[in-house]
This record gives structure tokens, C-alpha cells and sequence, in this order.
């Protein structure tokens, strides 16, 4: 993160800047408030622009994973990302296209212009 500046500035740009969000699925994932606000905020950005619709991920590792009953039920919606699933480098491809990455890669240079064009006025 930049120094200097708001967390919530820093949180907003890495979001939008991002094609898409991974939430890792720790048991460490619920341990701090900070990261429950940011995976709130991220699957609030991803329902409120279209854009971002399906940018969130969440991920479920082999090691230390969340236990599901554990996960949010915001999150257990969302079908995660399973590292241990035999499914899971199929998941992955499906998921990552580059196609995808070039259209967000699009619409935050667009933003970004925007945002440069109204410091300038």
C-alpha cells in the first residue's frame, strides 16, 4: 500500500484495480477484523458493479483450510475454490480467462483516465 494514504483509499483502488478478488480461506481468515471488512467490502463491490460481477473468489487451501462451517454465509453462496478437489486446475482455467483480465484491465484504465481528467479540471 502506498504510504501515506487511507487504508480505505488503498483498499478501494487494489479492488478495483483487480480483475478479480481471492479470499483465502484460512483458519486465520476470521481472526482479524480488518480482513472480515475487506471480504465484505469486496462482495459488496462485486454485487454493486456490474463490472465486477463473479470477481470473488474464495479460496479453500490444503493447508490450515477454513472449516465450511466455519465460512461466512455470505461466502458459503459462493461456491470456493477447492485446492484439495481433483476438479480444481479445470476450476481454475475456467475461471482465470484472460479475455476476462483484458475487460477489467480496460475498465480501470478508463476509470483511472477519468479520475486523472477531473484532477486536472
Amino acid at each position: 500500500m502506498p504510504c501515506g494514504r487511507q487504508h480505505l483509499q488503498n483498499l478501494d483502488d487494489a479492488v478495483n484495480g483487480s480483475a478479480w478478488t481471492i479470499l483465502l480461506l484460512t483458519e486465520n481468515f476470521l481472526r482479524d477484523t480488518w480482513c472480515k471488512f475487506q471480504f465484505y467490502t469486496s462482495l459488496m463491490n462485486s454485487v454493486n458493479r456490474q463490472h465486477k460481477y463473479n470477481s470473488v473468489i474464495p479460496m479453500r487451501p490444503l493447508n490450515n483450510p477454513l472449516p465450511r462451517e466455519r465460512t461466512p454465509f455470505a461466502l458459503r453462496t459462493i461456491n470456493a475454490l477447492e485446492e484439495d478437489s481433483r476438479g480444481f486446475p479445470t476450476q481454475v482455467e475456467r475461471i482465470f480467462q484472460e479475455s476476462v483480465y483484458k475487460i477489467q484491465q480496460a475498465i480501470w484504465k478508463e476509470t483511472r483516465n477519468m479520475v486523472q481528467r477531473q484532477l486536472i479540471a
